[in-house]
């Protein structure tokens, strides 16, 4: 089950969001149905919002000593893996292929933090648990989940937060992660149009080949994602004001 959570910016939050109509004003849950997802349009607000947070951001650091990059270095800092696979190409194909813009490094923590907040509507909500490192074409993050105790961050959940409020754990970890890629699903495609073709990613089919086997079909992986942490969606919602 994928969900749906719209954003609400607080007064002090900074963001101004384009109205939007009333079917996207409460949290509720959705079917993973094309035709649902369909219903609700890909807005670039978020994008814009997104752009203007990272501005900001950027704009309030002051000069930071060599330590002090070095710190934020080791933060941001991809596993080899996940290095590796984010810089294979992932052809679009005219929308018939992957949507996804992969980052060289995690999203910071205060920026993940700043946008969770705004995205919720929620001047407290904890954004420690994620570590984004991509996104759709609208703004939708693609994150790491921490919460399995003790474990190796590849070995965490992966979750997608759309632009449009959309949520879902898209696999149980990294590896999991890799065949989505290889069946030519990206984050973005496995949450919300899950059932439609898509061309083949032979890159990524083979690093999934290489780094992940056995071989594991896109229909296992988010099956088994959606039993083993069904609770996503209403731990987001929880945090929405």
């Amino acid at each position: 089950m994928t969900g749906l959570c719209r954003f609400r910016p607080s007064e002090n939050s900074g963001v101004n969001a384009v109205p939007l109509d009333s079917a996207h004003r409460t949290c509720s849950s959705f079917p993973s149905s094309s035709q649902h997802w369909r219903a609700f349009p890909r807005a670039t607000h978020w994008l814009n919002c997104r752009v203007s947070l990272r501005t900001q951001f950027a704009s309030e650091q002051p000069a930071k000593h060599h330590e002090e990059m070095k710190t934020m270095s080791d933060e941001t800092r991809f596993p080899d893996l996940l290095a590796q696979v984010n810089r294979l190409e992932y052809d679009y194909a005219d929308g018939d292929g992957i949507e996804f813009e992969a980052y060289d490094e995690f999203l910071p923590t205060d920026e993940t933090e700043r946008w969770f907040r705004a995205w919720t509507g929620n001047s407290t909500a904890d954004a420690s648990c994620f570590r984004v490192f991509g996104q759709d074409a609208t703004g939708g993050y693609v994150a790491f989940w921490t919460v399995r105790s003790d474990a190796d961050l590849l070995e965490q959940p992966v979750v997608f937060m759309g632009s449009e409020g959309q949520t879902a754990v898209v696999a149980r970890h990294f590896r999991d992660y890799l065949w989505l890629l290889a069946a030519g699903l990206g984050p973005c495609e496995a949450a919300c149009f899950p059932e439609e073709p898509r061309i083949a990613q032979p890159q990524l089919a083979e690093f999934a080949s290489k780094h992940a086997a056995p071989s594991r079909t896109a229909s296992e992986v988010t099956e088994d994602a959606n039993n083993e942490f069904p609770t996503f969606h209403q731990f987001i919602e929880s945090q929405c004001r």
